[in-house]
């Protein structure tokens, strides 16, 4: 499940409100009272405050921040919502400040009620270690709060994973955990670019008459999704199979210039992730040894190299790339502090080490850190597709029998009507429609039979190249999916803010 927080659903406080309850009530909305009550709870041993933990490494962007915001004359700030890996909304609550870690907890409560395995989030490396602490804090009272943290995988957005520090991407990468199959982590923004559109009559509506249209919504939404799955489960079957073979390929090309074998990808992986927890989370200071100062800096040219090339090639709008340059230009900050702290240790870096990403320190046969991430990534990515083909045909079996037993239901039903004696105009009528159903309901499914089949059958060139860049940044739209950091920045900048400690 991703969760995430849109801040253009808003609603103006001087918005005239009527008497009376909402029509759909909480069937995908929580009630306000829910939502207020959960974070009341928290904050009885959490209390509220100034400050907050919210930025990871040269981040530009605050989701799920520490510290919540107020705007003058606004009643509701927004809306936190959470999909599922197929882009249907699951859950969704007001937000009356801004978005907290609190409110992000009933988001993961109610994902893991569901029964899934990772929750998504974009700083999801700051937020876990809250939600160890909120179920150390209620062990006793509220025992399901530690299961949380125990039972699910944090889980990284793979595109806001960009403007975190490379340690926070190796360490809590959802690609790099088994069964994470092709998910993206940015489905929620998906959704928000159809949801934003609401925002411009809601901020007038009253509170239940907002909850109505917002629910309605996406209800419609879900269902739109619903009637696009055939297409769809073929489409990621089919992206798999072919994504498959490709970083198979680049991966065994990777090995052969390294000399390396895939035996001996574990150890490369497990060297990456040692050398992230010595920098993860830590302020640079000049207590640093060397060996870390050399790691970071390597990490952090790599990222840059990856953000400069993604604003060369795939932006191709003035928004998306002066949100990636503010990204990129606060971690050249970072990299220039590293260069100053290494430079007092006597150890020169050229422009043409960060440049070249070869540094002083290596010899022939040493491979630097960004070396390493991107043949561990690229390890992993061809077994995610791997489950990711499993996944989609597991789906389609599914999608077959759902249908199936929803059949035998209905003609189960018609036979019970036609018990009933003597035959009313209401049996009567419902048995025409229970028929009327299943008869759609067949055509669905000899739709899907044949496209499923196709699907299968398709056979698969193995003589595809793979696209320099990672296939998975290409998925989505990039000016759609930089709406909510564009917002974010924005907001920084807001001197009607007053900030609050989780």
């Amino acid at each position: 499940m991703h969760a995430d927080a849109i801040k253009k659903l808003y609603r103006f406080a001087e918005a005239k409100d009527r008497k009376g309850e909402s029509l759909y009530k909480d069937i995908k909305m929580a009630h306000d009272e829910t939502q207020l009550e959960h974070i009341s709870k928290i904050e009885k041993k959490i209390p509220a405050g100034k400050g907050g933990d919210d930025v990871c490494g040269s981040s530009a962007w605050k989701a799920a921040r520490g510290n919540s915001s107020s705007k003058k004359n606004i009643d509701i700030t927004g809306l936190e919502m959470m999909s599922c890996t197929h882009g249907t909304v699951v859950y969704s609550a007001n937000l009356f400040k801004g978005e907290t870690y609190k409110h992000t907890h009933l988001q993961h409560l109610k994902s893991y009620e569901k029964g899934t395995k990772f929750f998504c989030n974009d700083v999801i490396c700051k937020y876990w270690p809250f939600a160890i602490k909120v179920g150390q804090l209620f062990a006793d009272s509220n025992p399901e709060y530690q299961k949380l943290t125990e039972d699910m995988v944090p889980f990284l957005s793979r595109f806001h994973g960009l403007g975190h520090s490379w340690a926070c991407r190796v360490l809590y990468n959802g690609h790099w955990e088994k069964d994470g199959a092709d998910m993206l982590g940015e489905e929620q923004e998906q959704v928000f670019s159809y949801m934003a559109r609401l925002g411009s009559t809601t901020k007038h509506q009253s509170r239940a008459s907002r909850r109505d249209d917002i629910s309605s919504a996406i209800l419609y939404f879900n269902v739109d999704k619903e009637k696009r799955m055939i297409p769809s489960l073929c489409l990621w079957l089919n992206r798999a199979r072919c994504r498959t073979l490709l970083y198979e390929k680049k991966l065994q090309n990777l090995l052969d210039r390294r000399g390396l074998k895939k035996e001996d990808l574990p150890e490369v992986l497990q060297r990456l992730k040692k050398q992230a927890k010595l920098v993860n989370s830590k302020r640079l200071t000049v207590e640093w040894e060397v060996g870390l100062l050399q790691k970071e800096l390597e990490g952090e040219c790599h990222m840059i190299k990856v953000l400069h090339t993604r604003n060369a090639t795939f932006f191709d709008t003035c928004k998306a790339r002066t949100a990636n340059r503010k990204i990129m230009s606060k971690k050249k900050k970072k990299v220039d502090a590293i260069v100053d702290l290494l430079s007092g240790k006597g150890i020169k870096v050229s422009k043409e080490n960060l440049d070249t990403g070869f540094f002083p320190w290596h010899n022939t046969k040493e491979f630097s850190v960004g070396d390493d991430y991107e043949l561990v990534d690229t390890w992993m990515l061809s077994l995610r597709y791997e489950e990711a083909i499993v996944q989609a045909k597991k789906e389609m079996g599914e999608f077959i029998r759902s249908l199936t037993s929803l059949c035998f239901d209905l003609q189960s039903d018609i036979k019970n009507y036609e018990k009933i004696r003597p035959v009313t105009l209401l049996n009567y009528s419902r048995s025409i429609l229970a028929n009327t159903e299943i008869v759609r309901i067949r055509e669905i499914l000899r739709k899907a039979l044949n496209q499923f089949t196709d699907a299968l059958n398709l056979n698969i060139s193995e003589d595809s190249e793979i696209d320099p860049q990672d296939f998975l940044e290409m998925v989505e739209k990039e000016e759609e999916l930089l709406e909510a950091l564009q917002e974010e920045t924005d907001e920084e900048s807001d001197n009607d803010e007053e900030g609050e400690k989780f």
